[in-house]
């Protein structure tokens, strides 16, 4: 805007920097746990087919995310997050053999799950 119109330059540049951040917060996918389910994302998944939830170290998210990353597997994945969470599948009638989930806080998730 400033070669167009300096007075209106500055106000139009902060009122897209707060819309931008406002549509990236609220656009954020969130993770939900209840005592019936888990919910990341736009999925959810009744807490009785979950297995073992277990924190991806930073040294293993190259190789799970990269080579050991199963095609089938779902994925909620933020690249600004660096938590990352694998959780079983046991449904049988479920082909998703696992979901990677990135949280900032994958201790609390992991713990909250294995419970």
């Amino acid at each position: 805007m400033l070669p167009i119109n300096a007075p209106l330059s500055l106000p139009v540049a902060a009122l897209v920097t707060v819309s931008l951040v406002l549509i990236l917060f609220f656009r954020a996918p969130t993770i939900s746990v209840t005592s019936e389910s888990l919910s990341a994302k736009n999925a959810v998944i009744s807490r009785k087919y979950l297995g073992e939830a277990r924190v991806i170290s930073k040294g293993e998210m190259f190789q799970e995310l990269g080579p050991n990353l199963d095609a089938r597997a779902w994925l909620s994945i933020q690249a600004s997050v660096k938590g990352l969470v694998r959780v079983e599948i046991k449904d049988p009638n479920d082909p998703t053999p696992y979901w990677l989930i990135s949280t900032r806080k994958p201790e609390v998730l992991v713990e909250t799950l294995n419970d």
